[in-house]
């Protein structure tokens, strides 16, 4: 009998979460020569590349919506086995891949856009996917992380704050690295 090839996916690795819609799917397959390779998506042969190259790193290019995908190569070789062609399928073991684009929506909780009687706040954003990271910044000062009380909601308690007229920027960026920030003006009496 002919050998068997295994085939080796190589990027992107399993369970990559990205924010980027272009995906490059590269594998390789040793062991025996094959026909043809085909990626496939969420269950769906994709594209097929004819005659690859044996030990080489292949891949498939493809711009991808937001969505969670598994993929696999497959690989087809035909063999002669005696009068009769055999057509035998190879696969490649199955990987994860989450694309996210979209940056998370932020709601400010407090402090509002009103005027405060005490120089101690309890700074508070929402946001509305899983968030990574959460800051502010009080009039363009260095951002300061926040306490992560859950993956969306973050809280600070700022004591010290002057009598005035002020500006918070809220900054947070998403598990795979979306970023937005939104501002306020608050008043200290």
């Amino acid at each position: 009998p002919a050998p068997t090839p295994t085939i080796y996916l190589v990027s992107p690795s399993d369970g990559t979460l990205t924010n980027n819609a272009s995906a490059n799917f590269t594998y390789y397959y040793t062991n025996a020569a094959v026909d043809n390779c085909t990626l496939n998506l969420n269950g769906v042969d994709n594209q097929t590349m004819s005659s690859p190259v044996n030990n080489t790193v292949l891949g498939f290019s493809k711009t991808l919506a937001d969505n969670d995908y598994f993929w696999f190569v497959g690989c087809m070789a035909t063999q002669q086995e005696g009068e009769n062609n055999v057509t035998t399928e190879y696969f490649s073991s199955t990987y994860s891949l989450f694309v996210d684009t979209i940056a998370p929506l932020i709601s400010i909780i407090s402090p509002e856009n009103i005027t405060y009687n005490s120089s101690s706040l309890n700074f508070n954003a929402t946001v509305n996917d899983d968030a990574g990271w959460c800051g502010y910044s009080l009039d363009n000062s260095a951002n300061v992380t926040m306490t992560a009380d859950n993956s969306t909601y973050f809280s600070y308690l700022y004591s010290g704050i002057s009598a005035g007229s002020h500006n918070i920027t809220f900054s947070c960026n998403d598990t795979s690295n979306n970023y937005l920030q939104i501002e306020r003006l608050f008043e200290i009496a």
